[in-house]
């Protein structure tokens, strides 16, 4: 009976253990996506509100810039064209929320979903240039892991914008692939 329970007991400090490092890997993913939003709330002074109307003296405000009505209707934002290369980075961009920026990714992307739907250009530790050259994409994200060298130097001649992110699997190389 006792070696029965023993056993029991020791699944149990197991499945505590995995639930409680699921849990915490959560809240940490969440407190890392939740710290690099680029929303910005208005602080209040230092201090305090004021009853009444400020004393301070200023020079004059500037008259507001004008602009044309079809400026103000058509924003200039252009969509840049992403090709991400590994698994983890595909994941960040989505989490950042620029995911529909994406336009293809490697095979070892398949986490959200969504990437399934995407034109695959290889697996980033062998990939090949003509893939991604074809895309004509407007930048590349991959990690210090893409390669081989002859094609990472075959897409830098052929004018991609290829940035190679530091792959560290901390939450503090998490932080700096963020970054």
């Amino acid at each position: 009976m006792k070696i029965s329970l023993n056993i029991e007991s020791r699944r149990g400090d197991r499945t505590l253990r995995a639930m409680a490092l699921r849990w915490t890997c959560a809240l940490t993913l969440a407190a890392v996506v939740c710290g690099c939003s680029k929303q910005s709330k208005p602080q209040p002074s230092a201090l305090g509100t004021k009853a009444g109307p400020d004393k301070t003296t200023s020079a004059p405000a500037p008259a507001p810039a004008k602009v044309s009505e079809t400026a103000a209707k058509e924003p200039k934002q252009v969509k840049q064209k992403l090709i991400t290369l590994g698994g983890s980075i595909t994941e960040t961009v989505f989490a950042l929320g620029s995911g529909d920026s994406i336009i293809a990714v490697d095979v070892s992307s398949v986490f959200p979903p969504k990437v399934h739907q995407l034109p695959k250009v290889g697996y980033h530790r062998q990939l090949s240039a003509e893939g991604v050259i074809s895309l004509s994409p407007d930048l590349v994200l991959g990690s210090t892991a893409v390669g081989p060298p002859k094609v990472v130097a075959q897409l830098k001649e052929a004018g991609i914008n290829l940035v190679q992110v530091n792959d560290e699997k901390t939450i503090e190389g998490t932080r700096k692939r963020i970054a």
